[in-house]
């Protein structure tokens, strides 16, 4: 297998571990009491489970939206031209949504430990941004 390969990969593993325990926090949310601490506080700030529900549904479709994209580039990307664009594209959102602790898809899950979005985001985007460079490497020394 090729570096691109291996680094497209690991990165997908590793976002699809933590898909997955966005998923079950998002279904923690969801069904969480009424009459829980957390509930009671989020209530007391204007919040309702509702609108809780909503925003954890629709943060999970992005979730499984981006994680099954994410599988269609590690198949493809050695097949078809654009793959290693989506590889960087998502790379450098990736970087930058670890910069800001945890904004961005896994806010949920980063929010409950401080600085945990650095840790959670940045070798995922590192891996695809790699799986892009290699991606090109290999490109140009095959012309």
């Amino acid at each position: 297998m090729r570096k691109s390969k291996i680094f497209a990969l690991v990165g997908s593993i590793i976002f699809s571990i933590l898909a997955l325990v966005g998923l079950i926090s998002f279904w923690a949310i969801i069904y969480m009491p009424e009459n829980s601490e957390i509930m009671t506080e989020l209530q007391d700030s204007g919040f309702d489970k509702q609108l809780l529900s909503t925003a954890a549904m629709i943060a999970a479709l992005i979730l499984i939206a981006l994680l099954a994209l994410n599988w269609v580039a590690f198949a493809r990307l050695t097949k078809e031209k654009g793959w290693g664009i989506y590889f960087l594209v998502v790379g450098i959102f990736y970087c930058v949504a670890s910069v800001f602790n945890g904004v961005g898809i896994f806010y949920c899950v980063a929010s409950v430990f401080n600085g945990v979005g650095l840790i959670l985001t940045l070798p995922v985007a590192l891996c695809f941004i790699l799986a892009y460079v290699y991606r090109r490497r290999e490109v140009l020394e095959n012309k």
